[in-house]
C-alpha cells in the first residue's frame, strides 16, 4: 500500500487495529489522553500504526499522520532509531515483553532518561502482529539516574551551556575521566558521542525558540552556538528532517496564533 496521502495512512491504522481487536480503539484514546506517557504501535516491519499525542510532541511531530507508515529510522537519528527498532525486534523475535527498560539516548535529548515497556501484539487467532510500546520520563532525582552518575558534571555543564560547543577535554576533567575513558562511557550510555548530544541540546535550544518566539533564522542560530545560519539550517534538517521555517510553520506558537486571529478577524 502506498502511503503518500493522509487518507492512505488511516486507512492503513484502522485495517491494523481492526485486526489488532476492538479494544484497541479504545487503547489508542486513552493513551491520547495521558498527558506524561508516550505510547507507539508497530506492526511486524517496523512501521508505525500510531503514535499519542505526548509521542508527538516528544518527536517534535505536528500529529500522528506525520509518522504512520514510517520506520523509526525514516524519523530519527542513528543513535535513537537503533535502540528502538532493536528492543522491537526482540520483543517480536521473543515474543516476551521487556518492561521497565531505560533509554538514556531520548529523542528531545531530555536531561532524564526514559523508562520504556515493550509489548507484543498478537490478533484474535494468536498470530503475531506487532509491538506496542509506552514510555515515560524520570524524574531528576531518580534513583535510575545513578547508573550514569560519573557523567553526571559533564551532561549538567552541557545543558546549562547548550549555546556553545565545548571540547572533549573539558568534558572529561569535569568528570575526573580520561579522555578515552569519559568517551567510552557517553557512547555506551547514550549511543552517541558527547559532540552529537550537544549538538542536539543546541538544536532544543533552537527548536524552543522557533515555538515560541519570532526571532528571524539568524537570529536563532547565532544564540544556539551556530556560526551561520546556513551551518544551522543543514544540522537541522539533518535532525528534524525539516528545514527551521518549516518547522515554525508547523509548530510555531505565536506564527499559529497570529495566524488564527488573522483569519477570525478577515
Amino acid at each position: 500500500m502506498q502511503m503518500n496521502s493522509r487518507k492512505a495512512k488511516l486507512q492503513f491504522q484502522r485495517e491494523f487495529l481492526e485486526r489488532a481487536g476492538q479494544n484497541f480503539v479504545h487503547v489508542k484514546r486513552m493513551m491520547d489522553a495521558l498527558p506524561n506517557v508516550g505510547f507507539y504501535i508497530k506492526d511486524i516491519h517496523d512501521r508505525i500504526v500510531t503514535l499519542n499525542v505526548r509521542n508527538c510532541e516528544v518527536s517534535a511531530l505536528k500529529d500522528e499522520s506525520d509518522a504512520i507508515g514510517r520506520k523509526s529510522s525514516d524519523l530519527f537519528p542513528d543513535a535513537i532509531s537503533r535502540e528502538c527498532l532493536a528492543r522491537d525486534a526482540l520483543v517480536r523475535k521473543t515474543g516476551k515483553a521487556v518492561v521497565g527498560g531505560i533509554n538514556y539516548a531520548t529523542v528531545d535529548r531530555s536531561s532524564n532518561p526514559t523508562v520504556y515497556s515493550v509489548f507484543p501484539l498478537h490478533d484474535s487467532k494468536g498470530e503475531l502482529i506487532g509491538t506496542m510500546c509506552g514510555f515515560y520520563y524520570t524524574e531528576k532525582n531518580d534513583t535510575l539516574q545513578t547508573t550514569r552518575t560519573k557523567l553526571q558534571p559533564a551532561i549538567d555543564w552541557m545543558i546549562k551551556h547548550n549555546d556553545k560547543a565545548t571540547s572533549l577535554d573539558e568534558l572529561a576533567k569535569l568528570t575526573h575521566l580520561s579522555i578515552t575513558h569519559f568517551r567510552r562511557l557517553f557512547v555506551k550510555t547514550f549511543n552517541e558521542s558527547p559532540a552529537k548530544y550537544a549538538m542536539r541540546l543546541r538544536l532544543n535550544r533552537a527548536r524552543e525558540a522557533l515555538e515560541t518566539t519570532n526571532y528571524t533564522i539568524a537570529a536563532i542560530a547565532l544564540d544556539a552556538g551556530f556560526y551561520d545560519q546556513s551551518h544551522f539550517v543543514k544540522a537541522f534538517h539533518r535532525i528534524y528532517k525539516m528545514n527551521p521555517t518549516d518547522y515554525r510553520k508547523r509548530h510555531g506558537k505565536i506564527l499559529n496564533d497570529h495566524d488564527r486571529r488573522r483569519k477570525k478577524s478577515g
